[in-house]
Formats: C-alpha cells, sequence, structure tokens
C-alpha cells in the first residue's frame, strides 16, 4: 500500500521499523522463504491483502436495498472511495471541497449503513464492488 501511494503512513521512523521487521522475518524464515512469501504478497489481491494484514475475514457484504441499489448515498458511495484510498478524513474534505466536519460525519454514516468498525472494512468493501 504505501509504495502504491508513494506515502510514509507511519512517519520519519517508518522506513526503521520497516527495516528493523524485515530484518526478524528473514531471521526467522530465512532468505529464500521470506523473498518467496514477499512475492506472494506482492501480488494478492488489495482485499486480501488487508484481510491478511489485519488478519480478519472479508466483512459481510451489507445487503442492498429491493431494487439492488447500495446501501449508501452517492456522497457516502465518494467518500468510501476515498477512504478505501487511504485519504485522511481531512483529506476526503479537501478532496470534496467540504467541511473536515462535514466529511467525519460521512465516514461516520458509511461505517454505520455499512456495519463496519473501521476504515479498513470500507476499503475491503469497496474493493470488492470494484471486481
Amino acid at each position: 500500500m504505501r509504495e502504491s501511494t508513494r506515502t510514509s503512513w507511519f512517519g520519519p521512523y517508518h522506513a526503521f521499523l520497516r527495516d528493523l521487521h524485515i530484518d526478524k522475518t528473514v531471521e526467522a524464515l530465512g532468505e529464500a522463504r521470506y523473498r518467496t512469501a514477499f512475492e506472494e504478497g506482492e501480488r494478492l489481491p488489495l482485499a486480501h491483502a488487508i484481510e491478511e494484514a489485519l488478519e480478519e475475514p472479508a466483512p459481510a457484504a451489507p445487503t442492498a436495498g429491493a431494487d439492488g441499489a447500495s446501501p449508501l448515498t452517492e456522497r457516502e458511495r465518494q467518500v468510501a472511495v476515498l477512504v478505501a484510498e487511504g485519504l485522511s478524513n481531512r483529506g476526503i474534505a479537501e478532496r470534496l471541497t467540504i467541511a473536515k466536519r462535514t466529511a467525519d460525519s460521512h465516514v461516520e454514516h458509511t461505517l454505520a449503513k455499512l456495519g463496519f468498525s473501521s476504515r479498513a472494512q470500507i476499503a475491503v468493501w469497496i474493493s470488492g464492488r470494484a471486481r
């Protein structure tokens, strides 16, 4: 994810911590097994990678209305897509030219309507709908 978005999600110490964890993983698995596992992970679809990272099953798809429509309003769907892109609420507000508090509300409503407790679950749900 970090490479695809070209961002550092964990602040200035991200590279140090990443290298530390890679070293410990290579030590535990050996170089060949680590490389194989890393390459397999790179090929995972986004939704599966998030599931693996969170060690949770994919969220159940929220039920659509009788007409098959999404449970979200158009604006909530836009917000969900931006959440899936990794934007913060402030980033969502800037992208949609709305107040941050409005973005906060849209994210809260989206989580509630979908029955989710995390932004990662929204990302998995959006990823699944894009197939």
